[in-house]
Formats: structure tokens, sequence, C-alpha cells
């Protein structure tokens, strides 16, 4: 499929017109792809000891619970959020998916899954940390799997 792309004036609104034979559920999910704007990265700003940072979502590796706040893991640190984890969900990409209770991750940094005999699934992380998805998240996850909506 051929991809062209034309500038537009600062204030005029994007749009995509996308020429297809049909349309199916993989035209669906790209018009709510570009709808919902996931190709845009987000930035949550974090804080690292006295200092407030911004981090691109697409670096981010997980998220998690810690007493009131949330713990942001990258590659190389930890960082902190003062907001709920709830909210957070809400500004981030579809790519980030609940994987406990208090836990979100990033998909697109996922190395591998590996089912585990309790019914857990450890997700194996670029940066070799290793997230367990619990069973009530588990069921969820691959069932967006199947239906390609990840």
């Amino acid at each position: 499929m051929k991809v062209f792309f034309e500038a537009l004036a600062a204030d005029a609104a994007e749009f995509a017109v996308v020429h297809l034979h049909q349309r199916d559920a993989a035209a669906n999910r790209l018009a709510a792809y570009l709808e919902q704007e996931c190709f845009r990265s987000v930035r949550l700003l974090c804080r690292r000891d006295a200092q407030t940072v911004p981090v691109a979502s697409e670096s981010i590796y997980r998220i998690e619970t810690e007493g009131d706040s949330l713990r942001v893991r990258t590659a190389d640190s930890f960082l902190t959020l003062s907001q709920r984890l709830y909210q957070v969900q809400q500004l981030l990409p579809p790519n980030f998916v609940q994987a406990a209770r208090g836990v979100l991750i990033n998909l697109d940094q996922v190395h591998s899954f590996a089912p585990m005999p309790n019914g857990l699934i450890c997700a194996q992380m670029n940066n070799g940390d290793a997230v367990y998805i619990s069973r009530k998240y588990a069921r969820a996850l691959r069932e967006r799997f199947q239906e390609g909506t990840l």
C-alpha cells in the first residue's frame, strides 16, 4: 500500500483519506487508531529527586502504584508521578495495558510472553525486567490479541 503525505497550513484541521477496495475490520482499527491520535507521543511530568522531568510514553516500560504515588520505570531509571493510575491510563496510548491491579505495562517494550502453570503470564521486558500479568488481566490481554486490537 502506498502512503502519501501533504503539508497543511498550521491553522488547518488535520485529516486522513484512505482509499480501499473494501472496508473491513483492519480498516476500522486503522480509523480508530487515527481518530484517537494513538500515534502521537504522550509526555508525563514525573519527578526525579527534586526535578520535574518530562518522560515520553514510548520510553516507559511499566507504571506501578507505590503508596500514594506511581513509580514509573524507564530503561535506566525510576521516577515518581503523583497521580492515580486510572488517570494516567486515560492519557496513555492503547499499547499500555493493565497487567495487575496496580500495574500498567507498555506492550511495545515487551520482549516475550511466557505462560505460567498457575495461569499467570510472565512478560519479559526489553530491559530484562519480568512483569507478571494476573489471570484476570491475562484473559483480557489474550482477547485483545485475538481480536487484533493491539
